[in-house]
């Protein structure tokens, strides 16, 4: 019962933020490539778990991750939350008796910590595991070491939340890779290989392979290059957001190392494992004449089974999608790009930044949400007090001057 709902539950909030993406890239506000396929992986875990598909729990394991991450960046201030999640253009839509009593610590803690571990150390229970993938018999959870998909998991959230801005791909300016500089076209190219690859990893680290092994102990030493090299500003040990991901890359390449055998040799890794093998209802011990454990035809967990006969056509696609990605990336200059790229004239240094994030007005009053925080007139935040709350804009004033906030983030003095 417990598994059609999470189904049901995915597709249902897939949809939703579907639908708020695209008010995203229409508006031209789109952030991050992770606005599009965070609902994208919702509707594809959705589907899985109607249809009891054992690549479904990875993903799914891998989102909570995702959502484990951004709640730990976002209370220390390191990311924007709506920045990664198309949420805001959803805000219009929400009961305004629900905005009234929603408590931003208590939503963002069962959101971002609560739902996520409860969800993954569910879907580790044996009973449950066994639905999903009845080779592993009620003995094992995962048909990978768990740190692996961990790590799996960890490789995912990074290209989301690290690698994942547009202006990621549409910055010119020149970037260096073991201290060589590189030309501008050479550095966009490489950025795309800096988010398609972990992605890539991210699907197939579960799978086992001498080439997973190799490309996340590469990646992991290429993602403290900069910090040896002295080539990234943003790189070094006082930037959270550098040392966070770093000590995880760190943390991939010591688990690497430490299940060896199981990239080295995963066929007899998981053979170790099949001791005990379903056969009509009953579990038995499958021996051959030698007495050896013999596997079944299709033994193997589910991941390396899903990925058995279609790498090639994965690969291809995976190719075509980063030749689309960086072609539209590439035409895509029109106005709204340009209005959006162009550096916005800095603040007074004195002033707090505030940015209008949402407004939702109905018969029973008017509320806004302001750096994160739901207020209506009269309320203070940062300390400004809100006078007026309209569809498009919120006046708010502070010693004597009063301030016109936009939902295109324009301050401006009223």
């Amino acid at each position: 019962m417990v598994i059609p709902l999470l189904g049901f539950a995915n597709l249902s909030l897939g949809l939703a933020m579907a639908f708020a993406a695209y008010r995203v890239v229409t508006s031209g506000q789109l952030e991050n490539l992770s606005q599009i396929l965070i609902p994208l992986s919702h509707l594809f875990v959705g589907y899985g778990f109607i249809r009891w598909s054992g690549w479904v729990r990875y993903w799914a394991v891998s989102l909570s991750c995702f959502y484990l991450v951004l709640g730990i960046l976002g209370f220390t201030e390191t990311l924007l939350v709506i920045d990664f999640i198309p949420i805001v253009p959803l805000v219009e839509f929400i009961p305004v008796t629900l905005l009234r009593w929603w408590n931003p610590v208590v939503g963002s803690t069962l959101l971002f910590f609560v739902f996520p571990v409860c969800i993954a150390a569910y879907l580790s229970v044996k009973n449950v595991a066994v639905t999903f993938e009845s080779w592993l018999g009620g003995r094992f959870s995962w048909g990978a070491p768990f740190l692996v998909v961990l790590a799996s998991a960890f490789i995912f959230t990074y290209a989301m939340l690290y690698a994942s801005q547009i202006s990621f791909f549409m910055d010119p300016q020149p970037k260096s890779i073991f201290g060589f500089s590189l030309a501008p076209g050479h550095g966009q190219i490489l950025r795309h290989v800096e988010f398609y690859l972990p992605l890539v990893l991210a699907l197939g680290f579960t799978s086992g392979g001498l080439m997973p092994w190799v490309l996340a102990l590469m990646f992991a030493l290429y993602y403290w290059l900069p910090l040896l090299f002295g080539a990234d500003h943003a790189a070094g040990p006082d930037h959270f957001k550098f040392l966070f991901f770093g000590i995880g890359w760190a943390c991939v390449a010591l688990i690497a190392l430490f299940y060896s055998r199981f990239f080295w040799r995963p066929r007899a890794w998981l053979d170790k494992r099949a001791v005990y093998l379903p056969k009509g209802g009953d579990l038995i011990e499958a021996k051959e004449a030698t007495g050896q454990p013999q596997a079944p035809a299709r033994f193997g967990n589910s991941v390396t089974n899903f990925f058995r006969g279609r790498a090639m056509p994965l690969l291809v696609l995976f190719g075509l999608g980063a030749v689309l990605l960086g072609t539209a990336l590439y035409f895509w200059s029109g106005e709204r790009m340009e209005k959006r790229m162009k550096p916005k004239p800095p603040m007074e240094s004195s002033e707090p930044t505030i940015k209008l994030e949402g407004v939702s007005i109905d018969s029973q009053g008017a509320y806004a949400i302001i750096n994160g925080e739901v207020v209506t007139v009269g309320d203070r935040v940062q300390g400004y007090e809100v006078e007026a709350i309209k569809a498009d804009r919120v006046l708010i004033s502070k010693d004597g001057k009063q301030y016109r906030l936009d939902q295109e983030g324009k301050f401006e003095s009223a």
